[in-house]
């Protein structure tokens, strides 16, 4: 479906107007798109709507505590159409279509990064997490208690001195 295209990002969404499905959205460098799976035996998949990013007004987040996504696309005929999507980290989704309208800041120049790209931090060094082995100060031997009578004993000891019970 997307062949030749470079998926930005890609999320489990519900449109919620102007009509409600659930699917998934999809935004490539050149169009954002949402598809679902239709068919109980033989899958296949069907476009809900694909938007040209050209097509796209603006894209904003909406709402205090349940978060939408708000795209407002232009049709054929002129029309400006919204579009209110219920998908995971809108602020993200929101930036990101702006970033790709926006496009480079000159020919040549790198686009932004976009927030989709996952933070993967360096591998784990072992050596700073191995502890170094605790030694008794010096000048001290070594001790454990008396199974008995709890008495403090050198740790070599066989017997304890104060009840004899054998270690």
């Amino acid at each position: 479906m997307f062949s030749g295209e470079r998926v930005e990002r890609s999320a489990k969404a519900t449109l919620l107007e102007p009509t409600k499905t659930k699917g998934q959205l999809y935004l490539t460098e050149r169009r954002l798109a949402m598809v679902r799976k239709e068919g109980l035996i033989r899958k296949k998949e069907v476009a809900v709507f694909d938007l040209p990013l050209g097509s796209v007004s603006f894209a904003r987040t909406e709402g205090l505590i349940s978060k939408k996504l708000i795209v407002a696309a232009s049709s054929a005929d002129g029309r400006v159409l919204p579009y209110k999507i219920e998908v995971g980290k809108t602020k993200s989704w929101s930036e990101a279509i702006s970033n790709l309208k926006r496009g480079p800041a000159a020919p040549g120049a790198p686009m932004p990064p976009s927030s989709y790209q996952q933070y993967q931090p360096a591998a784990p060094s072992y050596q700073q997490y191995q502890t170094p082995a605790v030694q008794p100060p010096a000048g001290t031997e070594a001790t454990k208690y008396c199974i008995q009578c709890g008495e403090r004993i050198p740790s070599r000891a066989g017997f304890c001195p104060r009840c004899g019970q054998r270690q």
